[in-house]
């Protein structure tokens, strides 16, 4: 509850004072300060943890996914999420008792999709003049996102903006495929089927 939230700082704050190599504790308070919207100061308690544990993949993810939404900052979002793709973390599998085969595979699928969104949205934040950097761009989003959905299957996000990013590139063929890839996904989502029948218009 909000009125416990800066409770919650306080004692936080108390116990990284005294120990403050906890990173999980770092993560925690940077996701507090996202809910009180004081993002500059969540940047700095993700950068800690990530500081003290350069594998702690939900720093690396939220201070992208922060960097990106709040300040328009895709280039250090794009940095943490490539640590987050290149990262060999340790699998392990005992039947019944512990499995991080899975969360590990998909937490590199989200990082692909975070990835695709930021470039996707670099290339808008371009001068009309900049036409080939934003393909460049656009391209670079392409492949996010072709990794992307290999990883997240049933993502429908991920493969509309699959297809989205064919369209914004005049893949029109591909396009058309991925939209109706979506739409098998999740059939009452309108954006699918809209941009489909844009192309679909285009193509007369």
């Amino acid at each position: 509850k909000p009125r416990h939230w800066q409770t919650a700082i306080d004692l936080y704050k108390k116990g990284l004072s005294l120990y403050p190599e906890h990173y999980s504790a770092w993560h925690n308070l940077g996701s507090i300060y996202v809910l009180y919207e004081d993002y500059n100061s969540a940047l700095d308690a993700y950068a800690h943890a990530i500081k003290y544990n350069p594998h702690c993949i939900c720093a690396r993810m939220n201070y992208g996914l922060v960097s990106a939404e709040k300040f328009g900052d895709f280039d250090a979002a794009i940095m943490q999420y490539d640590e987050i793709i290149k990262m060999k973390k340790k699998l392990l599998n005992i039947p019944w008792v512990f499995d991080n085969t899975k969360s590990t595979r998909i937490n590199k699928g989200y990082a692909f999709y975070n990835k695709g969104l930021a470039y996707k949205n670099k290339s808008f934040y371009l001068d009309k003049e900049d036409y080939l950097l934003r393909i460049k761009y656009l391209k670079e989003a392409l492949e996010a996102y072709k990794s992307a959905v290999k990883i997240l299957k049933k993502n429908y996000e991920a493969q509309y903006n699959l297809a989205l990013t064919y369209h914004l590139l005049d893949y029109k063929r591909e396009a058309g495929i991925n939209y109706c890839k979506a739409i098998k996904l999740s059939p009452l989502s309108y954006e699918a089927h809209y941009n489909l029948a844009i192309l679909l218009r285009s193509l007369k």
